[in-house]
């Protein structure tokens, strides 16, 4: 029989003398789910069981909650505590939550969290679990936004076709994640949400896409995207990426592609460093110089259409370039020059 004590409502058992090891050999039955429980195993830190006859949970009325390490919640949470002040490591969390919550798991040593069945979890909230250890996780497939990944440790990403919003930084700096799949229930994939996946060199992007935020996939080393160009809704999405990619329709009409770059980190590149941007039209937003489209037209074999429509250049700024390679320049009066090499 163990110690019992009780603080605040919630009953404490000294277990440092079983042989329990972590939460899933505790003696979780009705009489721990009636009354919230915190058991102390033989490595002097605690699970932490919460009655389901509670709703919300304050982890600071807990006594010394820093040495808690796992939790099971309660069945009828609505959303998930604040977990700022623990050494949380796992973490089950009931199919009643409906979110996460911002913060929640922010720097703690996380590296397991488990979704109750049926799951109704709807929103996994921006920096839920930012640089915590997590290395995967099974998204359930109720939720609709997807964020809170920035600096974690995971590998891959499944994401659930009910997700339609990637949002800010979802996985920014996840610099081990190797793959995505992005599912065609996706509309908007944020900003930053794939910068600085330094592993990450390839993705789809779904027909579903019709907005991409700025930077999405900056500083991660792509080397192609597949895009169905053949979608009306693709004519004005823009793609922003600073290295060497090649961005390729996976089907249809490549003339609905648009790739905008990065005049000023184009202009710090060795042009003879510079690969195919893009296998159609070629979007630039305000260089600073024709020097950058020279470096560019040396390597553009494939591209057949450039759109300076959105800068000052005129065609008296790129003639002699514009010479070398057969394509069609769009300038900002509105007038289409084709070029013959």
């Amino acid at each position: 029989n163990p110690a019992l004590s009780s603080i605040n409502n919630t009953l404490y058992f000294d277990l440092t003398n079983s042989n329990l090891s972590d939460i899933y050999d505790l003696p979780i039955n009705e009489f721990s789910r009636e009354y919230s429980c915190v058991f102390t195993l033989p490595n002097g830190m605690y699970s932490f069981v919460q009655s389901n006859n509670e709703t919300t949970l304050d982890i600071e009325t807990i006594d010394n909650p820093r040495l808690i390490t796992s939790a099971i919640l309660s069945e009828n949470l609505q959303e998930v505590p604040y977990f700022g002040y623990t050494s949380i490591a796992f973490v089950t969390i009931p199919a009643s939550v409906t979110t996460t919550g911002a913060w929640t798991f922010s720097s703690r040593p996380l590296t397991s969290v488990t979704f109750a069945k049926n799951s109704q979890l709807q929103r996994i909230d921006d920096d839920a679990f930012n640089e915590t250890p997590l290395a995967s996780i099974t998204i359930p497939d109720s939720v609709t936004y997807l964020s809170g990944f920035y600096k974690t440790l995971l590998t891959s990403v499944t994401i659930p076709d009910s997700v339609t919003t990637i949002g800010d930084d979802a996985f920014r700096y996840c610099v081990k994640l190797t793959s995505v799949i992005i599912p065609d229930s996706v509309t908007t994939i944020g900003s930053d949400a794939f910068r600085g996946c330094v592993k990450l060199t390839s993705v789809i992007i779904p027909d579903s896409v019709t907005t991409i935020g700025s930077d999405a996939f900056q500083n991660s080393p792509i080397q192609s995207i597949g895009i169905n160009c053949n979608t009306p809704s693709r004519n004005n999405i823009i793609v922003t990426l600073d290295n060497m990619i090649t961005a390729k329709c996976t089907a249809g009409n490549v003339n609905t592609l648009q790739v905008a770059l990065s005049a000023s980190l184009l202009a710090a590149k060795n042009p003879g460093e510079i690969k195919d941007y893009v296998l159609g039209i070629l979007s630039i937003a305000s260089p600073t110089s024709n020097a950058i489209i020279s470096a560019i037209a040396g390597k553009q074999e494939k591209l057949f259409e450039l759109d300076l429509s959105n800068t000052d250049l005129v065609q008296a700024d790129i003639n002699e370039m514009a010479k070398t390679l057969p394509w069609t320049v769009v300038f900002k009066n509105g007038d289409r020059v084709t070029y013959e090499s």
